[in-house]
């Protein structure tokens, strides 16, 4: 549905971190292998799952966990309170649209050495602008990060990193977070580097948990109110959180960003396809290329990447399209047998024919031919 292919990738992750030419390189090679791929198009409004299903054999469902995770506290309603998301694929819109013939010659890119500043962004309304805002980016994680380093570059004049958990320990704890599990220690990523380097100082604050967003009386945020948290762990590692009495701070803020993860694909997709979903809200699809992974309850139709799994990594994507590939390309085959075996046992041998009921077309958009 976006004027780009390319998903989170395009649009998700700066160009500080991934030039978008590296993207459209890959879509190019992938267009001159026979794929056709179709922008500003909405399942569920312009074509629907019906469609899809009746002119494929197979639809395999790649759509993200693209709802936000919001945070219904008093204030929310006010003006300056953004979706991570929203701030960031705007400005990525922008890039786009203000450097037009930068994604050209994609295909010759070659990421420079020591960064790149090909890309420039003029500050024309067209997107959500922090210049010489206080920011207060709430969520951690990569894609707060994201937002806080972006933030910077556009000229933020103060910026806060709000964290609900502890700070991690300096050293792994062998115990509560032995091998093989992901190391739970303190690392400063880009972004907080970036801000440290410009304000001399780390931009997180640990362990604590929004209460309000206040009004300037006007209608528009002017800062949020925190309080911190006592952090107890069991010997598993599990978290628990208790409020620290008399610990409310407010913090000064004209834009605060949303940056607290993903709950799921979209309902209306999932509903207009008709799968039947986890008890997390993702669609339920087994993992694995054993002969049903990545199936969903629904003849034809598979799911990967987040949209199955939740919010992960890019790797994790790679990993399940590839593997989804080979599941799809596994049932296409079985199909293609069971209709031939069907045709023989129908008498096709013998120098009957019969006609297929249905009329293929490379275009989502067509109408089923009677």
């Amino acid at each position: 549905r976006a004027p780009k292919p390319g998903g989170l990738l395009m649009y998700g992750i700066p160009n500080m971190k991934l030039d978008k030419r590296v993207v459209q390189r890959r879509l190019e090679i992938l267009a001159a292998e026979g794929i056709d791929f179709i922008c500003n198009v909405e399942v569920g409004k312009e074509v629907t799952a019906q469609q899809l299903k009746s002119k494929f054999d197979s639809v395999l469902l790649t759509v993200g966990a693209t709802v936000p995770r919001d945070l219904p506290i008093p204030g929310r309603e006010l003006k300056g309170i953004h979706y991570a998301m929203d701030f960031l694929s705007k400005q990525q819109q922008t890039l786009f649209d203000q450097n037009p013939s930068l994604m050209d010659d994609a295909i010759s890119f070659r990421t420079p050495f020591k960064g790149n500043k090909d890309w420039t962004l003029n500050h024309d309304n067209s997107f959500i602008d922090v210049a010489g805002k206080k920011v207060v980016v709430i969520g951690g994680g990569d894609t707060g990060t994201d937002c806080t380093a972006t933030s910077l570059r556009q000229g933020a004049s103060q910026l806060v990193n709000l964290e609900l958990l502890d700070k991690p320990p300096a050293e792994r704890d062998d115990i509560a977070n032995a091998w093989p599990a992901y190391p739970r220690i303190f690392r400063t990523n880009y972004g907080q580097e970036e801000v440290k380097q410009r304000d001399g100082k780390d931009p997180r604050k640990y362990a604590v948990m929004t209460k309000e967003f206040i009004d300037d009386g006007a209608g528009n945020v002017k800062a949020v109110k925190i309080v911190s948290l006592k952090v107890s762990r069991d010997d598993k590692g599990r978290p628990t959180l208790a409020e620290v009495e008399g610990s409310e701070q407010v913090i000064e803020a004209d834009a605060i960003i949303l940056a607290m993860g993903f709950t799921g694909p979209e309902a209306d997709l999932v509903k207009d396809f008709g799968t039947t979903t986890s008890p997390q809200n993702n669609i339920k699809a087994m993992h694995g290329s054993n002969g049903e992974g990545y199936t969903t309850s629904v003849e034809g139709v598979f799911a990967a990447g987040d949209c199955r799994r939740g919010q992960s990594l890019v790797v994790w994507a790679i990993n399940e399209g590839q593997r989804a590939a080979d599941a799809v390309n596994r049932y296409l085959l079985e199909s293609r047998a069971k209709q031939a075996l069907s045709a023989i046992r129908d008498g096709v041998q013998s120098g009957h024919t019969r006609k297929s009921s249905r009329n293929y077309s490379t275009s989502a958009l067509d109408q089923p031919k009677e």
